[in-house]
């Protein structure tokens, strides 16, 4: 097409009609060219780099390609002076209504909660603001519990050719959740995902919503228990002097979640619970988060513990984020929370 146009002004026009043909080329040619340009601008990939404000490391960077998802990208088309993309997600003018279309959500890991989260003073906007920040956690482990289960199950079908190091893999993945008889079977009912709306009701009733003592000081957002002197153990204020557990604390969130998620997994007291999850499974249908809860009764001593589970999940409709997926186009460091 360049040559083409090229060929118009190159060649000489003969004739008395030299001037009107010329002129006449002319504007096919800005035609063209206006067309030309119309589609590379179409299908041009918008790429933004955007600095991250982790300190102590500003050369690192944030990229995010909007080549589709048209309703997300808008946030991110402010001044470079302005735009950071942790920054935007977390914005409170950054909707998770937005994501909700498009199910996917930025590759964003806060390491720990941001002080400022007990400060909002709208229940809302502080619910939101938790849910921003534990959905990509929850939603990264899954996607690695996903993955080990269909490696386990390839495993299984090709079992008498494994190499020595997927059976020193299998090995050690029966340790990790306790699979006493050495059975695969049992290793894939246990090693699978935790229904999003499930893992975010109750980290949401752990923490308080972020705002506990345990979730700032230890990232803890599950409230899960240690016994003894456990050094990475914070002992609660209202402990009796005969009690020896403490709430268990992470280096980060999202060491946090996989801790949970390991728990649910593997700890006796949720066999029912996984039994379930995988009766759901082969059956092809949903693993509701609202149907699980009704297995959850040993996670804590309150008698009402599953329909809170439940409650939680339905008022807050939490089950709209259980088929969100991570959006692999943005690439973003572990950022702290220093960011909002």
């Amino acid at each position: 097409m360049r040559l083409a146009i090229k060929n118009i002004f190159n060649n000489p026009v003969s004739g008395s009609t030299d001037l009107f043909q010329k002129i006449s080329y002319s504007i096919i040619a800005v035609i063209v060219a206006s067309i030309l340009f119309s589609l590379l601008q179409k299908n041009f990939v918008f790429y933004i780099e955007i600095t991250d404000l982790h300190k102590g490391n500003s050369s690192d960077f944030e990229t995010f390609d909007n080549q589709s998802s048209n309703s997300v990208a808008n946030f991110y088309k402010e001044p470079l002076e302005k735009s950071n993309l942790t920054h935007n997600f977390l914005s409170n003018e950054t909707k998770l209504e937005n994501f909700k279309l498009v199910k996917s959500i930025p590759n964003i890991t806060i390491s720990r909660l941001p002080v400022e989260l007990k400060e909002i003073s709208s229940v809302k906007d502080r619910k939101e603001l938790f849910i921003k920040i534990a959905l990509p956690l929850i939603i990264s482990e899954n996607e690695i519990l996903k993955s080990q289960n269909q490696k386990i199950k390839q495993l299984k079908n090709t079992f008498k050719y494994i190499s020595k190091n997927d059976a020193l893999w299998l090995i050690d993945k029966m340790k990790r959740y306790k699979v006493k008889n050495k059975s695969i079977d049992q290793l894939l009912v246990k090693v699978d995902i935790i229904p999003v709306s499930l893992a975010l009701s109750q980290a949401a009733i752990e923490s308080g919503w972020g705002t506990s003592r345990f979730a700032f000081e230890g990232n803890a957002l599950f409230g899960q228990y240690v016994w003894g002197n456990d050094e990475n153990g914070i002992v609660p204020t209202e402990r009796k002097n005969n009690e020896v557990f403490s709430i268990k604390a992470f280096s980060s969130l999202r060491e946090s979640v996989a801790s949970y998620m390991l728990n649910l997994n593997s700890n006796h007291h949720y066999n029912e619970f996984r039994n379930n999850r995988f009766m759901l499974k082969n059956t092809e249908q949903k693993i509701s988060g609202i149907h699980l809860a009704e297995f959850l009764k040993n996670y804590s001593i309150e008698d009402n513990y599953p329909s809170k589970v439940i409650g939680i999940i339905k008022t807050n409709n939490l089950e709209d984020l259980d088929d969100m997926k991570i959006d692999k186009r943005i690439i973003a460091a572990n950022i702290l929370s220093d960011v909002i």
